[in-house]
């Protein structure tokens, strides 16, 4: 027979506190530095529209979000990745937010879908789709997304939360 006696508290190792850490946010600044110049293209023009219109981002460690914001909600556009990032120098749309916060999401994210695989460049990525931003875009290529951007921004506000 095997005995082992234990004291509740006497061991070091239990009276260590948990320590967790999060990676620092970026913000724009530090997000262009890491883009190569085809990503500095696009994402400053994509960031002066954003701006023009009052959206909203929501940075993280890595990439950020652009948003919709309605009373104290926001909804999501698209997400954007710098190069270092698992995504790659990308944009991802965000459909599945529009789902679930918008009035009538269904048919805003027809118009949304139907205008990015007009657009072309994107590629399925689960629910969402996915531009990877590896080569030079043309301005009026960069407008053209952004002009997608601007009408579901408009069509979000006209409709309104769930």
């Amino acid at each position: 027979i095997i005995t082992i006696e234990f004291v509740v508290g006497e061991d070091n190792f239990i009276r260590k506190s948990i320590e967790t850490s999060s990676k620092p946010k970026i913000d724009k600044i530090k997000f262009l530095s890491e883009l190569d110049g085809n990503g500095r293209k696009t994402f400053s023009k994509i960031f002066e529209f954003g701006d023009k219109n009052d959206l909203v981002y929501k940075w993280g460690s890595k990439g950020f979000s652009l948003n919709t914001k309605i009373e104290n909600n926001l909804i999501v556009l698209i997400f954007g990745y710098p190069l270092n990032s698992v995504y790659k120098q990308s944009i991802y749309t965000g459909y599945d937010i529009i789902s679930k916060k918008v009035k009538n999401s269904e048919t805003i994210n027809d118009f949304f879908k139907k205008k990015i695989k007009q657009f072309g460049n994107f590629e399925t990525a689960g629910y969402s789709a996915r531009w990877i931003i590896d080569r030079d875009y043309t301005d009026d290529k960069i407008n053209e997304f952004i002009d997608i951007l601007k009408e579901v921004n408009q069509r979000i506000k006209e409709d309104g939360l769930k």
